[in-house]
């Protein structure tokens, strides 16, 4: 299978086959002139994986999308918005979950299940529902495929954040071209222990669910849950990967071709070189969320040797 030839390129969430996004202003806050609604799509079911924050309060979105991960673990569109968290909101917030997803699921017909809610910003004030539904009416028809497209929606998750924080890379698995597209977005109520800020990452490779959980799993603790900005873990914070197999490299772990029942998940070649791509990705995203935040006067980084766990 050799070794893992990876290059960065142009783009974010829209740069794997089958991804479409969009990011646009709905009015989630009045008075305000910034996007603040993003959608992601795939246009195939996707596997999914997350990890999420591990506060004692957790926001609804938080506990919708540990259903659709742990229960479903399929996903093909995520919802988010920024100026409001839905977080300390009960049941009420529950309820604002199911219907956003609900009505995304409509609109772009798929099941409410597999539609994954994300939110930021303000804790404790409850969403106006007509406002969010209305903005997924507006987002629908803006998804595309395009790079601009993945800008708009990186920079309608922003909350206190500067700039946008968007990646992109390119690496060969089974003989195919794959990619891994991301964005997130986060600079303060950042702290180790936690799931992320929020955190999405596409992809057009064929993984087993499974497996995916257990690489996000063990990525996250060696990447973002190495970064430290106020020492407050976030009531919201959520990392999610939704994997489509577009690029068909016949090389997961359903259907792999020469695949032996001997080889255990996660230890064949193509598995160990499809972990490795994906942290990069994580990484590249992680540089600069400490950096560009409007609070940030000192930055402080420090080099670990490799721990006896760190094997991969």
């Amino acid at each position: 299978s050799g070794g893992l030839f990876m290059k960065v390129i142009e783009g974010g969430v829209t740069a794997a086959k089958g991804y479409k996004a969009a990011g646009l202003r709905a009015g989630i806050k009045a008075g305000k002139t910034n996007k603040d609604m993003a959608m992601i799509y795939s246009e195939k079911e996707a596997v999914c994986a997350g990890t999420f924050t591990k506060n004692v309060v957790k926001a609804a979105p938080v506990f919708w999308d540990k259903d659709v991960v742990y229960k479903e673990g399929k996903a093909q569109a995520v919802v988010v918005n920024s100026g409001i968290a839905n977080a300390c909101t009960g049941e009420e917030g529950l309820s604002n979950c199911k219907k956003e997803a609900e009505k995304a699921g409509e609109l772009l017909s798929i099941a409410p299940e597999h539609v994954l809610v994300a939110s930021t910003g303000v804790i404790g004030a409850q969403l106006v529902m007509d406002v969010v539904e209305k903005g997924i009416e507006m987002l629908v028809p803006e998804l595309d495929s395009g790079k601009e497209a993945g800008e708009n929606a990186a920079t309608a998750i922003m909350t206190t954040d500067t700039h946008k924080k968007e990646i992109a890379v390119e690496c060969t698995l089974g003989g195919k071209t794959v990619t891994i597209g991301g964005m997130c977005k986060g600079a303060g109520m950042i702290h180790p222990n936690m799931g992320t800020m929020l955190s999405f990452i596409t992809s057009d490779a064929a993984i087993d669910q499974k497996l995916l959980q257990q690489f996000l799993s063990e990525i996250v603790e060696d990447t973002f849950n190495m970064i430290s900005v106020d020492g407050d873990t976030s009531t919201n914070d959520t990392c999610l990967v939704l994997c489509n197999g577009l690029a068909d490299t016949g090389s997961d772990c359903r259907g792999r071709r020469g695949y032996r029942r001997s080889e255990a998940p996660g230890r064949t070649p193509e598995d160990r070189l499809h972990k490795r791509s994906i942290p990069h990705g994580k990484t590249t995203v992680r540089a600069p969320v400490h950096r560009f935040c409007d609070r940030i006067s000192h930055i402080i980084c420090w080099r670990r040797a490799r721990s006896a766990h760190q094997t991969g």
